[in-house]
């Protein structure tokens, strides 16, 4: 369950453009760029199964490097941890992740019990080099 947790917020984030003004990308420049996204049903609901399919394509290949993930209820952390981008169970690929276009559904259902209030996440891709693939900034109001 925590996998597919960790899993979908790195979808959700890298998606996150394409999904309108509750996501927004924090990079000055993507290295990873969303070609399609869909996301059912939009916005997400409580107690519900959400699936979120997303593409896109990387502009040059990438032989390791770091997720990074922090999401908060309002003040308090739920989740602050840097994972090996390499070794990340789950993702749509293995390192060295070569240039080209890459695809991933993932289904998960938000808890019935999650609390209403804002929630914030933050996720940054670096690559080898500790260069940013991708930053994305996401707030949702359940």
């Amino acid at each position: 369950m925590k996998l597919n947790i960790y899993i979908s917020i790195i979808i959700i984030f890298l998606i996150s453009r394409s999904l309108g003004e509750i996501w927004t990308n924090c990079g000055p420049n993507e290295k990873f760029k969303i070609t399609s996204v869909s996301i059912v049903p939009d916005p997400p609901v409580k107690g519900k199964l959400v699936t979120i399919t997303g593409s896109g394509d990387l502009g040059e290949s990438v032989t390791g490097g770091e997720v990074q993930i922090l999401v908060k209820y309002g003040l308090i952390i739920l989740i602050k941890e840097t994972k090996d981008l390499c070794t990340f169970p789950g993702l749509p690929f293995t390192c060295p992740i070569n240039k080209g276009t890459y695809s991933q559904t993932v289904n998960f259902t938000i808890p019935e019990s999650a609390p209403n209030g804002k929630y914030t996440g933050h996720v940054s891709i670096n690559d080898q080099n500790s260069t940013e693939i991708a930053c994305i900034d996401v707030t949702l109001t359940l």
